[in-house]
């Protein structure tokens, strides 16, 4: 008798649960490293974007810083250090191009000012203890010569062009080689012709009938830039709480004007004044040792940048020179000046400024 079944039989097939196991385990590390790799990544990105975020701030900051510093004392043809400009402009904030084109101050850990004269209701907030403050003086680039030949002395100014849109209530230098005025501009006839009126200056007699002859004796106009530059509190946060500190520009040249945030991220700045002795030999002094300022031919500026946000895996424990200065974390045994105990990228950058305008020194 036959007894096999009619259909073969088949042992049973599947995963054994060691074989799970072990594929669960292989999956966990696949996952793992794919993770590590996702983080690593946006890790790697967000560090990326803080370098970048930094080196902008820092490079426009010092474009802004050296470029204006190049343009110090500039009042066209006139050396500033031989032709005093005579100062019309009611509420100027200057006496003499010669001194106030270049002036530092310092900002104590205590909130008094040392080095300098500019009175703390300028600034409108009180700037960053520890950092400094730095005044910019000079006409602008962009000069315009005259249209014609003033009539006389206390006539208004004709302008062949008005290339920087020079507005009432406005400074503006009128100069030639052996003369040159600051005066308010209290209208703008047609766009190019310069009105200055008693209300806005005290005298309303300018230095001589300039005229609009060709050649190095050429009378021109330009816009007087006034401007104070510091670090102070922005009013924001970053995304862990602490405070982002910015650069700010004020305008001096104008009254009542509200300091404007130029870039954000920097968080100090320190000025070095290249003074000129009678040896013709230039040393760099801070603020409170400059013995004369019409003497300042060189500036050397350091600032201090970070990132908006953390990027850091760990706590940024560094510490930064910025020129004669040293930063460190907060909580350092015996350091003046700190930064706040954060993740945040710094990086410090530096340059020096020749003053252009200073060439009889």
């Amino acid at each position: 008798m036959n007894t096999q079944p009619a259909f073969p039989r088949r042992r049973m097939a599947g995963f054994s649960l060691v074989e799970i196991m072990v594929a669960i385990l292989v999956s966990l590390f696949l996952l793992t490293g794919v993770l590590q790799l996702y983080l690593g990544n946006q890790q790697t990105s967000r560090l990326g974007s803080g370098v970048s975020e930094i080196e902008q701030t820092g490079r426009f900051a010092l474009n802004e810083l050296s470029g204006n510093l190049r343009m110090a004392a500039f009042q066209g043809c006139a050396d500033a250090n031989r032709v005093a400009a005579n100062v019309l402009a009611r509420n100027a904030p200057t006496t003499t191009l010669a001194t106030s084109a270049i002036l530092g101050f310092s900002v104590t850990t205590g909130g008094s000012w040392t080095g300098g004269r500019i009175p703390i209701n300028w600034v409108g907030a009180v700037p960053l203890a520890g950092s400094d403050v730095l005044q910019i003086q000079g006409g602008s680039r962009s000069v315009s010569n005259l249209a014609s030949a003033m009539s006389s002395a206390s006539a208004n100014v004709p302008l062949a062009s008005n290339p920087d849109n020079l507005t009432a209530g406005e400074m503006a230098i009128i100069a030639d080689c052996t003369a040159a005025d600051l005066i308010r501009i209290t209208s703008v006839t047609g766009g190019l012709t310069l009105v200055y009126s008693i209300a806005d200056n005290t005298l309303t007699t300018l230095s001589k009938a300039y005229t609009n002859t060709t050649g190095l004796n050429a009378a021109q106009a330009m816009r007087f830039n006034s401007w104070v530059y510091f670090v102070r509190d922005s009013g924001r946060d970053a995304a862990d709480g602490s405070a982002i500190f910015s650069l700010y520009r004020l305008d001096t040249s104008r009254q009542n004007q509200a300091a404007q945030e130029l870039v954000e991220g920097v968080e100090r700045l320190r000025v070095l004044y290249g003074e000129r002795s009678g040896t013709d030999a230039i040393r760099y002094r801070a603020a409170a040792n400059v013995t004369d300022w019409s003497q300042v031919v060189a500036v050397r500026v350091a600032l201090l940048a970070a990132s908006r946000d953390p990027v850091l895996e760990a706590a940024d424990t560094a510490t930064y020179t910025l020129l004669d200065q040293s930063v460190a974390k907060a909580g350092t045994s015996g350091a003046t000046l700190t930064y706040p105990n954060d993740q945040r990228l710094r990086r410090v950058f530096t340059a020096s400024a020749n003053v252009r305008n200073r060439r009889d020194l």
